[in-house]
């Protein structure tokens, strides 16, 4: 079935990156990779009765905005990234403005004047990716990442917002990934020189002898690659070292030499995730050496920078490494006000947290991008009387949650943008609010 095409004028960006314009029977239409000011010739690709997707197939009349792409991924149809086809202080325009209307929009509320962060590095600054690795028949094995809009792989072997050793330990291990027909590989940032790896396969792998035996090869003569963990249908083993120097995940380690299980929550952004732990900081250190319930607190990533300006801190996480991890750093560093809880968050916080919610002065949220409605309810519910400082990586889920706690009584006193995914669609967000 042929599909329809069409002239469109792009008037602004959607969160998500897709630029948005309108059809001639008035329906909006979004259509990646495309800009403000963009006058197309697209092709419907999906349709629905008041919004359709397109796709572009020429490019009329070029935006101003629009620029040659430095990453030739990208022009391969790479969709990792989704603002290379512009400049870097534009595409912080586009994505904070579209972060701000959807939190407006869907929580209802006059938004605060925001601060914008940029992001220090707008190239290699990416201190973990996962690739992924498909096989099909006669095209060989591709490593990279999917393509704009679908499931086929657009090999990538020098991915430009990648810190350079994780694309140098890509390709190593790649040469060693021959037979598998379809895998996940993480790469994440071990040290200042060498990385540790991961290969995940919801099948099982075939010759698990040789691949062992390769990679044990590797990292024993490779200064790079300090361990590989492989999971698959029916095995799980590692080679070599497969933990990394809490340095590397935690904005302000509490001790140093502390060493942290890999392959667990951790910001993508080295420079910038101290930015905001630095604002985070900011935020609580106002309010007079405050007691502070953390939840989705991970391996202490703000909590541990939080040391010197609060009283007391309790902080909860569901992974139980992580958890274990981060209550063995608190005590070694002697901070005997500090305490780390392991609890599944997702409906809420009650039956975790023995304390009263009175206990406790400010509450500190970072949840994983489906954000934290059941933890803002109970909130809510338990009439909690102090202040609340939300990180989200998801502008809905926030406008969804402010609109509960503004309901609940909560008045939004600060709004700041964090680039922590440079050359994506992608923005964090922190929030601060007062009880009214």
């Amino acid at each position: 079935m042929t599909q329809p095409r069409e002239q469109v004028c792009i008037e602004r960006m959607a969160q998500g990156g897709d630029g948005v314009g309108h059809l001639a029977d008035g329906r909006v239409v979004f259509v990646p990779r495309s800009l403000p000011g963009d006058l197309l010739e697209i092709r419907l690709v999906r349709q629905k009765k008041t919004f359709a997707r397109g796709e572009i197939v020429r490019v009329l009349e070029a935006s101003k905005a629009r620029t040659e792409s430095q990453c030739g991924f990208f022009r391969l149809g790479c969709g990792g990234c989704q603002y290379w086809h512009t400049s870097y202080e534009l595409e912080l325009g586009f994505k904070s403005t579209a972060a701000r209307e959807t939190i407006e929009r869907i929580s209802g509320l006059e938004l605060p004047q925001a601060q914008l962060v940029a992001s220090p590095q707008a190239h290699h600054y990416r201190n973990r990716v996962t690739f992924h690795l498909r096989s099909k028949g006669r095209s060989g094995a591709k490593l990279g990442f999917f393509a704009e809009g679908s499931h086929d792989v657009v090999t990538v072997d020098n991915c430009l917002v990648a810190q350079p050793i994780i694309n140098e330990a890509r390709n190593l291990l790649f040469a060693l990934l021959g037979g598998l027909e379809e895998a996940e590989l993480v790469i994440e940032t071990a040290s200042t020189r060498s990385v540790v790896a991961i290969l995940t396969s919801a099948r099982p792998i075939k010759d698990v002898a040789r691949l062992r035996s390769a990679l044990s090869a590797l990292v024993e003569r490779s200064d790079l690659i300090a361990g590989v963990r492989v999971v698959d249908a029916s095995s799980r083993w590692a080679v070599g070292d497969i933990e990394i120097d809490a340095e590397r995940v935690l904005a302000t380690p509490p001790i140093s030499g502390h060493r942290l299980p890999a392959g667990h929550f951790r910001q993508a952004n080295d420079a910038v995730n101290a930015l905001l732990v630095g604002h985070v900081r900011e935020l609580v250190g106002r309010l007079g050496r405050p007691r502070v319930l953390e939840l989705f607190c991970g391996a202490g990533n703000i909590a541990f920078a939080l040391a010197d300006v609060v009283s007391s801190l309790v902080g909860v996480e569901g992974d139980r490494h992580t958890t274990r991890a981060a209550q063995a750093m608190a005590e070694a560093a002697g901070l005997s006000t500090f305490e780390f809880i392991v609890g599944d968050l997702a409906q809420g916080f009650g039956g975790i947290v023995e304390a009263a919610l009175e206990d406790f002065d400010v509450l500190v949220l970072d949840p994983p991008r489906q954000g934290a409605s059941a933890i803002c309810e109970e909130i809510v519910a338990r009439q909690f009387s102090g202040s609340i400082v939300y990180v989200s990586c998801d502008p809905a889920c926030l406008g969804r949650d402010l609109k509960i706690l503004a309901q609940g009584g909560w008045q939004l006193e600060a709004l700041s943008f964090f680039d922590m995914f440079a050359r994506t669609s992608h923005i964090e967000t922190v929030a601060a609010l007062r009880s009214r």
